[in-house]
């Protein structure tokens, strides 16, 4: 600190600024227009050095630099609150780091906004760098906006109001980074409004908050290395999930859960490559013609086996009909487990027989060797082709998507 003080004042001296007088270590120079307090006697308090414009007698005007016992350092103030306190602007052609040289940590405190670079700058926004990189080791909190033209690396934990980036963005550690790129290898989690013009990648998780701070929605991974993505509901409990068959990282799977967390409809691809659907029942619905304020709703025909049927009307002349089937149907059905029903629609039928079926065609003859010429209708029901030995009971299997990668936060 001494040697700080005597640099000062031989800088004063060379410069010609200084005329020595005055009394208790007080000087002022030959034009009254710098005031130079020395407290070699120790009488001032607290006060080691101060540098001032002049105005009366020994009293400072506007304070240039002032020095206290303590070291603070203060540059427009006469009362430095920590080691460098400066009131107004500070203009650095070189680095500024924030820590000591052995690589200890260091913070960065900011009242209002940051802004680095050539304006214009975002006005809303509580950092604003125009054309730069920005690197951040640490967590990034920020309330506002976080405004960046340049690429944005942050190693830990990023959380801000809303981040606007115009250019190509990447969260994670792959790929080339490009004008506009933001690295993250942390989560990230976003309380307020996300835009991206670009592309959104991220190699952790991302989380989206509500406003109390609850997990609403999250994307991550899993440790099959496969996606995941899963939605929460206001009691905080599941309520659907994206990812893949347990046991199958290349299969997909979706879940859809109640107000219990519980899963009751699951929609994915089996181990054989086949998209299945599991729930209660199936249903389609339509607005009701008759009550607007209804709907109809019915449920599909289930049982033990993968169908297929074809249905219409045929005729009988002289007690015969031959019935071709169509391509669609020869192409989904098996011929395998084939059966037909028949209605006679006319009340002198002696009953008829099917005599000939195929996928191909279906022949049916009057019984008794009658003669009649009538219509009637048919029922076709076969077996889907390639679901032949499906199987009605089966081992018990775990139709879930994987369990949540990593311990959740909500903080």
């Amino acid at each position: 600190m001494k040697r700080l003080m005597f640099l000062v004042l031989v800088s004063i001296l060379v410069a010609g600024l200084l005329a020595l007088g005055g009394s208790d270590d007080k000087f002022v120079n030959s034009r009254g227009s710098l005031f130079l307090n020395i407290d070699a006697d120790n009488n001032d308090n607290n006060e080691l050095l101060r540098i001032a414009s002049h105005t009366t007698g020994a009293v400072g005007g506007t304070t240039f630099i002032t020095v206290l016992e303590n070291g603070n350092v203060g540059i427009g103030t006469s009362a430095p609150n920590c080691k460098l306190d400066v009131l107004g602007q500070a203009e650095f052609t070189g680095d500024v780091l924030i820590g000591s040289a052995q690589g200890g940590a260091g913070k960065l405190r900011v009242g209002e906004v940051i802004e680095i670079g050539d304006p214009p700058f975002n006005s809303s926004a509580a950092l604003n760098v125009a054309g730069g990189n920005v690197f951040f080791d640490e967590d990034l909190d920020i309330d506002l906006d976080l405004n960046v033209d340049g690429n944005v690396t942050i190693q830990s934990t990023i959380t801000v109001g809303q981040f606007i980036s115009p250019g190509y963005n990447h969260f994670g550690s792959g790929g080339t980074p490009t004008s506009g790129d933001i690295t993250n290898n942390g989560d990230v989690f976003v309380r307020n409004d996300l835009e991206v013009s670009g592309t959104f990648y991220g190699v952790a998780s991302i989380q989206s908050l509500n406003s109390s701070g609850a997990n609403r929605a999250w994307l991550t991974e899993t440790t099959s290395d496969a996606g995941f993505i899963q939605t929460f509901g206001p009691n905080g409990l599941s309520n659907a999930r994206i990812s893949h068959l347990i046991g199958f990282p290349n299969n997909g799977f979706i879940s859809v859960q109640d107000e219990f967390g519980d899963s009751q409809i699951r929609l994915f691809v089996n181990s054989a490559g086949q998209g299945q659907i599991v729930k209660d029942v199936s249903n389609f619905r339509m607005a009701n013609p008759d009550d607007p304020e209804t709907e109809i709703w019915y449920a599909c025909l289930e049982g033990p086996e993968a169908g297929a049927y074809f249905r219409g009307t045929g005729q009988l002349i002289a007690g015969r009909s031959v019935i071709t089937l169509p391509e669609h149907f020869r192409a989904v059905a098996s011929p395998k487990g084939m059966t037909v029903q028949l209605t006679p629609l006319s009340a002198s039928s002696k009953g008829l027989a099917v005599v000939e079926k195929s996928l191909e065609r279906l022949v049916v003859q009057e019984l008794g060797e009658g003669m009649g010429t009538y219509e009637f209708d048919f029922l076709i029901m076969a077996i889907r082709g390639g679901y032949e030995d499906y199987q009605v009971i089966r081992p018990v299997i775990n139709l879930e998507a994987p369990p949540i990668p990593t311990a959740q936060d909500d903080d």
